[in-house]
This record gives structure tokens, sequence and C-alpha cells, in this order.
């Protein structure tokens, strides 16, 4: 088949009729947005109600996108009625407001999005709130796993509380890091994939009374049911009413408290909705008692507060830690002491807790961790304390904390010996040091030479950075010291310091088996490279006319800096960069000279204006 070839010209104006309907189409809307809401005003207006209508993130919606905001279907009475039901105490409530928001008992507003979920959402901010308040633990978990693991068929197209509940029961919930919510009940069920973190005994039914209600509230948290009309996609603050007749239960809430005092002492419900912060009062709203058949097939979790109430402290959430450190990890226990406690590391942002830190630990309410040698930027932890031979109690990590590559080297500096100081043979000297890093100092090496760093012997390596180390002088007398340290962490990272000037062994102490004497010996000049002055120490071994010069590469000669007779001993002379005249030499290398008896040598010397 011949197809007609489209010329740009009339892809042009394709494009342009499609733009202008698309402009047109949105243009109508707003239209029609803007005329419901004025008729909506007009009818709070004129009813005198409470609430204040406005555009809302969901009132710009078609009527079929706002139908996917709903998705709750009554359960068929029978099973209802078989549930067990909520017995309401005896004690009357005196409290005119009462909102679990004023005590961290509600877990964060979260949004369905275009999947008639809230039914899911609506069961599992009931126990998220529970948990919170019973245990303390703040978990964002999943509502997937509600819509892809139940076996009851409820998802996108609606569905009630009990169907997220008989997960809850029977094999508990993972969280939205390991399944996170896709508004899309064709996804696969990956829950055995995932860490199981919340479970419940049970729930029951609540009737549909303001005292039962109430008096359900002060346990924890509710979710219920009602009708949503077309003024409610408008709502942003105030006590909502209204006065329609009934036709459809359709949309899920949790009721996290009251207010006798909204609706002109009416009195509301105040709800937590799944629509987003972005709707309403901050995604919560209030409802006059009864109004659209609020409080339609109202019901609660039962959840068990764990024996061992324990809380993890730190890593909390927000911290960032390197490979190979080590830090504390700190926790605190209520109720029923626990007989051991263990830790486990997840790095995938709390989906699979699977690298077990240690087990059998004593309610010490700290450990020092040794972080493993890896990277995370998504990592947490969980604790769990166990008592009388079962899981009493666990806790994670309320956000994610960073573990990154080391990627900076420790800092080291030598404090004793650091120049100037003169030992005899024999005696035991304390090198000191300090020594930080950002990770651990892991060890430390320790090196000593006798001319001014050229070479080095090794004291003791794989050291503890203890801060000292307790050595005895060797049998050798020099006059060029120097103590070198280094310092590694765990990436095998390294830093090194060594004495700022020479120390020197001059002499035997007393309890020392024999006297050495004087060794012919230029030492190396130190600072080497040097810009200003440096020094160039050199010992002889018997007395002897001493001549000591420098040199430039060419072998002209410099400068003449010592000329005299000498007794065995250790001596030092100056150099300052400047000739015989003088004046000051250009940066280069340089050759410093000893003449001794029969005794000569060289040293390289290197200067830098």
């Amino acid at each position: 088949m011949t197809r007609a070839a489209v010329t740009r010209p009339a892809v042009f104006v394709l494009a342009v009729v499609l733009a202008s309907f698309l402009s047109s189409s949105l243009a109508l809307a707003e239209k029609g947005e803007d005329r419901e809401l004025a008729e909506i005003r007009k009818m709070i207006e004129e009813k005198g109600y409470h609430w204040t209508a406005g555009k809302t993130s969901v009132s710009g919606l078609s009527a079929a996108e706002k139908e996917r905001l709903l998705g709750y279907i009554p359960p068929p009475e029978h099973v209802i009625r078989s549930l067990p039901r909520f017995t309401a105490p005896l004690d009357t409530i005196t409290d005119i407001r009462f909102d679990w928001r004023d005590f961290g008992g509600v877990s964060p507003v979260k949004n369905q999005g275009s999947c008639g979920s809230c039914w899911a959402f609506a069961a599992m901010g009931e126990l998220e709130s529970h948990m919170l308040i019973y245990d303390g633990r703040l978990e964002d978990l999943s509502e997937q796993q509600i819509l892809s693991c139940n076996t009851a068929n409820m998802g996108c197209d609606g569905g009630w509380m009990y169907g997220a509940y008989d997960i809850f029961m029977s094999r508990g919930c993972v969280t939205e890091a390991c399944m996170p919510y896709e508004a899309d009940d064709t996804v696969p069920c990956t829950e055995n994939e995932c860490t199981h973190l919340a479970w419940i005994d049970g729930y029951y039914y609540i009737p549909n009374t303001i005292n039962d209600i109430k008096q359900a509230v002060l346990k924890g948290p509710v979710s219920t049911a009602f009708q949503v009309m077309g003024d409610f996609y408008y709502y942003t603050e105030g006590c909502y009413e209204n006065d329609s007749g009934v036709q459809r239960i359709n949309h899920a809430v949790v009721i996290v408290g009251w207010d006798d005092q909204m609706c002109d002492g009416q009195g509301a419900w105040i709800c937590k909705n799944s629509w987003g912060e972005d709707w309403g009062d901050d995604g919560f709203f209030c409802i006059r008692y009864g109004d659209v058949q609020i409080g339609y097939n109202t019901s609660q979790v039962i959840y068990d507060p764990s024996a061992v109430l324990v809380h993890l402290d730190q890593p909390n959430g927000g911290e960032a830690y390197v490979s190979g450190g080590e830090y504390q990890v700190n926790w605190t226990t209520g109720r029923e002491a626990p007989d051991s406690l263990e830790l486990i590391l997840s790095t995938n942002e709390g989906a699979l807790y699977d690298q077990t830190v240690v087990t059998g630990l004593g309610d010490t309410g700290a450990f020092e961790w040794k972080v493993p040698m890896i990277q995370a930027p998504e990592a947490k932890f969980m604790i769990r304390a166990y008592a009388g031979g079962a899981l009493g109690g666990m806790d994670t990590s309320d956000e994610i904390f960073a573990i990154s590559e080391d990627l900076a080297a420790p800092v080291v500096a030598v404090t004793h010996p650091n120049g100037g100081e003169s030992y005899n043979i024999g005696d035991t000297v304390d090198i000191e040091w300090t020594a930080s890093d950002n990770a651990v100092v892991e060890s430390i090496d320790i090196y000593y030479s006798v001319n001014g760093g050229a070479d080095y012997t090794a004291l003791a390596t794989g050291e503890e950075n203890d801060s000292i180390y307790q050595w005895v002088i060797p049998q050798e007398l020099a006059d060029s010291c120097l103590v070198k340290v280094i310092a590694w962490d765990p990436s095998s990272l390294s830093a090194e310091d060594e004495s700022d000037g020479p120390f020197y062994v001059t002499s035997v102490s007393t309890d020392a088996e024999s006297t050495p004497g004087y060794t012919n010996r230029l030492e190396q000049n130190y600072p080497n490279p040097f810009n200003g002055t440096t020094t160039i120490a050199y010992s002889i071994a018997e007395r002897a006319e001493v001549d000591v010069r420098i040199y430039d590469t060419a072998g002209r000669l410099v400068s003449v800096l010592e000329r005299a007779t000498r007794e065995p001993g250790r001596y030092s002379a100056v150099w300052t960069g400047k000739d015989g005249e003088g004046r000051a030499v250009a940066s280069g290398v340089y050759f410093c000279s000893i003449k001794a008896g029969g005794f000569e040598d060289t040293r390289k010397i290197i200067y830098l204006r």
C-alpha cells in the first residue's frame, strides 16, 4: 500500500491545530473549575456553612480522574456482622478537643494518586499511627504491598480495610523502600524479598456513634468511610458540611481526633486524607459529626505494644559515616528488661535488613560499631530486643544515614623527641605523637634515622594509636637523629610526620656496658631543601684539621663554612645560602664537602630562594 507523504508545512499546520485544541481544552477546564468553585462558594454562604472552598491540587481534575481518588467499597453486611465489636468504656469523655497530632501520634500524609486505593491508605495510616503511639516507631510502610499481595482481589478499583488487615495479621508489613507505591495493582508481589516489620493481633468494628468512636480514638486513630460529594474536592480549611442525601459510600480516611466546638458547636471529626499535603489543610480536614455518613464502618486495629520498648537513638537518620570508621550505636529501653539485643544493617533504605552486626548484646545502651568497608548512601539500622526467648521489641532508624568511601588521610604530628634533645645510649625515651582520622587511626608505624632522614630503621609497626611508645636508645652515637611516625586508617590511607629538628645521642648512660667512641661522619643537612638557614652536623673520631666547604655543580668554591682544629666529638656548621662575599646564591643544587685528616665526604644540598 502506498502511503502519502506528509509535507513539512502539513506537519506544522497539524501541530498548530493540536496546540490550539489543547489550549482551548485547558481553558474550558479552567473555566469550568472557576464556575464550579463560584457555585460552591455561593452555596456555602447561603447555607451558612463553616468551611472554605478554593482551588486545590485535585479540584481541576476531570470527573473520571476524581473518581479514581476514591475506591472504598462497602463490604457485605454479613462480613461486618461477623466482626468482633468494640465495647466502649463506661467513662465519660470530658475532652472538648482531642488530636493525636498534638502527641506525635500520626504518621505523615501520603498520596494515593490515580488509583482507588484509599482503603489501603486508611488501614496503613491507622497502623503506622498505632506504632508511633505505643512503640515510638516511625515507619513508612508499603501500601503497594496491600495492593499487590492481598488475596481478596482488591486493588485500584476499590476495596475495604479488612483486606489490608488480613495482611497485617498473617504476614506482617514491609517498608515503602522495599515495595514502593506505584498506584498500580498489577505490580507483582515481592514481599518475600523484604524484611517484615509490623503486625497486628486483630481488628474490630466500632459502632457509628460519637461516643463509641471517641472512646476508640482515645486508644488510637481509626479508619472510617463516608461519601465524597463534588464540593469536597475544593475543601481548603474549616469544618466541612454537606446536607445532601447520601447516595454511595465511596471513600476511606483516618479519624485522628475531634473538636466539639467546630461547626458552630455541632462538633467535627479531625481526619487524615490520602490526597497529599497540597490538598485541604496540609492533607487533613474536619467534617461535621454524621455528615455524608462519616463514621460508616469504622474499624480499628488491635495493636499489641511490644514487651520491650526499645528505641534506636543513633544512628537515627542524617549521619555521615565513612567506611572503616568506628562509631557508637546508642539505644534506650523501657518496660520489660531485655535478655539480649541484636543489631542489623540495611544498605537499601530499610527494604531488607540482612547484615547482622552483632548478636547477644547486653542492655548497655551503647555499642562501638566498626563500619564495614562498603559504600551505602541509604543505610538504616534495626535493633531487636529479646525477652523470655522471644522477640520482645524492635526499632529502626527513622531516616537514612550514609556510609561513604574514606578519601581523607589521617593527620599525625610527632611531639617528642622533636628536635634539640640530647640522650645517652641506653636511655629509655618516650616517643610521643598525636594522630586522628575522620574514620579511625587503625595502626601506627615508628621509624628512627641517625642521618637526618636519609635512611630510616623500623622501631615498631602495627602499634595502637595510644600516643606513646617507649624506646631504648641503641648502642650508637649519632648527632642527626630523627623519629618518624606513620598513621594508617582502615582504607590504607596514611600520613607521616618526623621530628621537626635533629636530636642527639652523645654519650653513654652509667649503666651501659661500654663506651663507644665517635666515628667520622658528615650528616645530611637539615632542613633540606632549605630557604634561609640550614645546619650541617658532623663528627670526627680523632683530633684533626677540619675543613667544611660549599661547591656548586661545576665544582667552583662557593663558601668556606669552617676551617679549624677539632677534638673528637660532634660539631655543626651553618650555611645561610650566601657565597664567601656575603651575596645570596641562586636556587639550585650545591655540595657540602668535609675534610678531616684522612676522612673526606660530600652531601648534596638543595637551596630554594
